[in-house]
């Protein structure tokens, strides 16, 4: 019995470590945060994506790539006094593209591709280039040019039950094998 104790401490603890330290990973960031990062974003505009290019890879075998795009400005809603930049201007921004299929948690994937009209908001980077406020969250494409090449299949049932539902998929599975071990030991009891 002091046995089957133990083991219900340690799976417990490990269900305990696996809310406190993977669920808050899977998390989008709140609108609120969202909206606080656009509000602080020094240029908010309205344009078209005319170039959006390659730079580099930035992991081997899994496709994630650095992109530089263009956006041919149509309506500015906010810029720094100091920038000189009107409607028909262009201004480059750069962001990491990841692909669909790759597993990703955290702000929205940018997803554009060329001819697609979008509502951005861009802040600086590191290098003092811009860059879009909060990843895919800060771009609003607003009339797509088209599909999108990269788009993943649809995904399978099992899977988005399994990806919305996975805390309590862990439970289940800890409860089932403790009532397992629990049956295990109550039937060697009984026999002897």
């Amino acid at each position: 019995m002091k046995r089957i104790k133990h083991l219900i401490s340690i799976c417990l603890l490990c269900v305990f470590l696996l809310q406190t330290t993977v669920h808050p990973a899977l998390a989008a960031p709140p609108p609120e945060y969202v909206q606080q990062m656009k509000d602080e974003a020094p240029i908010h505009l309205i344009g078209t994506i005319e170039t959006d290019v390659k730079v580099r890879d930035t992991r081997r075998g899994e496709k994630v790539e650095e992109r530089k795009a263009t956006v041919r400005v149509q309506q500015i809603k906010r810029k720094p006094d100091s920038m000189a930049l009107s409607a028909a201007d262009t201004i480059d921004f750069d962001y990491t593209y990841i692909p669909p299929d790759l597993a990703f948690s955290g702000p929205a994937r940018v997803d554009i591709i060329e001819g697609d009209q979008v509502e951005i908001w861009l802040k600086t980077g590191e290098q003092g280039n811009w860059i879009p406020a909060i990843a895919g969250n800060s771009i609003l494409v607003l009339q797509a040019a088209g599909p999108r090449l990269n788009s993943s299949p649809p995904e399978g049932a099992t899977y988005k039950f399994l990806a919305a539902n996975y805390e309590f998929v862990i439970l289940g599975m800890v409860a089932l094998t403790l009532l397992w071990i629990i049956r295990r030991n109550s039937s060697r009891h009984t026999t002897t």
